[in-house]
């Protein structure tokens, strides 16, 4: 049924022409009829006279030729009002009607296209003027049965940034040592951490505590995501983009979109712009009420990328083993030289974090024992 209404929509303009030249061809046709018809009305000659019976008789026969005239005209309103609804279907604001696995771009027609200098603002927070964060494509693929998975895209590619962070930061750690990266790629990520409604259109399973559709996936291993990658990619194997966990760099960099403070919002984090433990006071934070579990994706104010709950919320799997950033690429990928025995990285903290632990810069271990963990997309041209 959807196909046919492809086909009509497409050839939507063909139909009307026909049919409008077949109603007026119609309307014509009847018209000649009618006066054939009305010629042959006896006493009806110049000068005869006029009966009754033939008034109420050419009343008679003048009905077929307004019945032809309303049915065209109903034709044309209908020829209209579908050409109407077939354009709003098309338009950006109807994208979920899109064909199931195929995905949609908004800002952009091409997700290939590297953002020009123009689509660039510069940010304004705190009193700092940020680097330069850019308003970037947004492509949704249609995970099957109505769940979407949102990805923005990064147009990081020849921007260097500072990552890590200054000596005097509050919380911060020893391992965050600042360096130079310099991107000649840019990547899509998520919108929002993987959702547990998301993992379960592809993996068939919920392995989370805190349940919620919208929630945060959780208690994931590193395997368990790497099965969740190849699921993915197989389902969207005939798309340009590859998914993948992002690197610890381009996390981070996706965090601060343009920002130079411990977080992308400003200097502190309480309980009304993310999911922390704030009752935790270590120096940076303020008092908030903790929620001590999962919350929906989504339910904070978002970074000048468009990206939510990159505070927060759940830590989040990164592509690199843990080690020291003097071993680690500068060019944005991921650190794949092992460090130490079976430790990866976590970026984010999580809803049982402090604030100096959910920094943008902050840094976490991750074993194959800890499973409290969830993840965010990111994707590269295959």
């Amino acid at each position: 049924m959807r196909n046919v209404l492809n086909y009509l929509e497409s050839h939507a303009a063909l139909f009307a022409a026909i049919s409008s030249i077949v109603t007026v061809l119609g309307i014509l046709v009847g018209i000649w009829f009618q006066y054939l018809r009305l010629k042959k009305i006896p006493n009806q000659q110049e000068g005869g006279p006029k009966r009754p019976e033939d008034s109420k008789l050419l009343r008679s026969r003048k009905i077929p030729l307004l019945f032809s005239i309303a049915i065209g005209v109903a034709l044309l309103i209908g020829i209209g009002t579908y050409i109407a609804f077939s354009v709003q279907q098309r338009s950006p604001a109807s994208s979920a009607n899109q064909k199931e696995d195929a995905p949609s771009t908004t800002n952009r027609a091409n997700n290939n296209t590297e953002l020009s200098n123009s689509d660039y603002d510069t940010v304004k927070k705190n009193g700092v003027d940020s680097l330069t964060a850019a308003k970037g494509i947004e492509t949704i693929y249609d995970l099957g049965n109505g769940v979407k998975l949102e990805m923005i895209r990064i147009p990081a590619k020849g921007k260097t940034f500072m990552m890590g962070s200054p000596k005097n930061e509050s919380g911060r750690g020893d391992d965050e040592e600042q360096h130079e990266v310099t991107f000649k790629h840019s990547w899509d990520i998520g919108k929002y951490e993987v959702t547990q409604e998301q993992y379960q259109a592809i993996l068939g399973k919920n392995p989370a505590h805190y349940i919620g559709p919208k929630n945060p996936v959780e208690r994931v291993s590193w395997e368990d995501v790497q099965v969740f990658l190849a699921r993915i990619n197989d389902k969207f194997r005939d798309r340009e983009m590859l998914f993948r966990l992002p690197s610890e760099a381009e996390w981070e960099y996706s965090c601060r979109a343009g920002t130079t403070t411990p977080f992308h919002f400003g200097n502190e984090l309480d309980g009304k712009n993310a999911n922390c433990d704030a009752s935790k006071l270590k120096g940076i934070e303020v008092q908030g009420q903790p929620l001590r579990k999962t919350c929906r994706v989504g339910m904070f104010s978002p970074n000048s990328f468009g990206l939510y709950d990159m505070h927060g919320n759940v830590r989040e799997l990164c592509d690199d083993w843990y080690g020291p950033y003097k071993n680690a690429p500068n060019d944005g990928t991921a650190q794949n030289n092992r460090q130490t025995a079976d430790v990866r990285m976590m970026r984010g903290g999580s809803w049982y974090d402090s604030a100096q632990n959910c920094r943008s810069s902050t840094r976490h271990s991750y074993t194959p024992d800890n499973g409290g963990v969830g993840f965010r997309l990111a994707a590269t041209l295959k």
